[in-house]
């Protein structure tokens, strides 16, 4: 028995003549991947020249994860400086008293 696996199919246009023709899902992200060029049906070279969406993604996660440490850095600069004025406000009003009782 001969088992068929069903194809995923990507649709491309080419971009000079917008022929429209279908390449495998699989060697569509081969493409991505690789940047090498393959041909429409009329002949006209196409080439992907821009990220992948994996590099995409990618690229994103890195930049989530430098704002989020960045953020828990700010953060925390920000709860020692609130710590620190809190602890002059006290000082202040401790001296404040002395001089109005001394």
């Amino acid at each position: 028995m001969v088992e068929h696996k069903a194809l995923a199919f990507e649709v491309i246009e080419c971009y000079k003549c917008h022929v429209q023709f279908c390449v495998t899902k699989e060697h569509n992200e081969s493409l991505l991947q690789s940047k090498t060029s393959f041909f429409c049906p009329n002949g006209h070279s196409q080439i992907y020249t821009g990220k992948s969406d994996k590099e995409i993604v990618g690229e994103l996660k890195q930049k989530i994860n430098v704002c989020s440490l960045a953020r828990r850095e700010l953060s925390q600069e920000l709860d020692r400086k609130d710590k620190s004025i809190k602890a002059y406000k006290m000082l202040y009003c401790k001296e404040k008293k002395a001089r109005k009782n001394g």
